[in-house]
């Protein structure tokens, strides 16, 4: 979800909602953080954002200077939401491991 801040309120929309919004001139832009579902807006890359691993302190990635990806395919771990962007560019980098995730 997405919160949209006006000088006299504030709303929280998800993603589809906020391209549905922009469509309908309803928005006049918005700031989204996963792909759009058509083709109907124009979509100017804004900022680069980064992936961050969360760990305990005492488990062993954290020890770590750097991560690759091999040292995360045994893991255990938590995902976002199925529409998220964050899961979507996680599951892009498991593809083989997908069926595991769900």
């Amino acid at each position: 979800m997405v919160t949209i801040v006006d000088p006299n309120d504030t709303w929280t929309f998800a993603t589809r909602q906020i391209e549905d919004g922009v469509i309908q001139n309803d928005f006049d832009f918005g700031f989204v953080g996963g792909h759009l579902a058509g083709d109907e807006v124009e979509v100017l890359p804004w900022m680069t954002d980064h992936l961050i691993l969360v760990v305990p302190s005492n488990h062993n990635l954290a020890r770590k200077k750097s991560i690759k990806l091999a040292d995360l395919r045994k893991e255990r771990f938590i995902l976002r939401e199925a529409d998220s962007a964050t899961r979507a560019a996680v599951t892009h980098h498991f593809p083989l491991t997908w069926h595991l995730l769900k």
